[in-house]
């Protein structure tokens, strides 16, 4: 099934970090993600938006395109990006997103 519907980031930024160049803590960003291309019914469609979410919420919670990777990773390991995924995900109800997102945080914490 394919939606032409768009779902949008938004949340309270907080760097974790002083050297990160993220939002004011007080600002919002928001930050909308398209994924009327995508049947979410599917592994590969769902594990291309996660990684469109992912991208996302990195931009807004600080870190951009042209950031270095280690940014990128402390930015992933903050508590905006990691409630930005959070509410995205859980605004889906999409049952494949939602399981691979969970497996993906489970990897992420044996890595830790």
């Amino acid at each position: 099934m394919k939606t032409t519907l768009m779902i949008a980031l938004t949340f309270a930024a907080a760097a974790s970090t002083a050297a990160m160049a993220a939002p004011a803590a007080d600002q919002v960003q928001s930050v909308q993600v398209s994924y009327r291309d995508l049947n979410l019914n599917r592994t590969s469609d769902a594990q291309r938006l996660l990684h469109r979410l992912d991208r996302a919420a990195a931009e807004a919670c600080g870190a951009s395109t042209f950031s270095l990777r280690e940014v990128k990773a402390e930015v992933r390991h903050t508590n905006c990006y990691r409630g930005s995924m959070d509410r995205a995900v859980a605004a889906l109800h999409s049952p494949t997103v939602n399981s691979l997102y969970a497996q993906r945080a489970q990897q992420l914490a044996l890595n830790d």
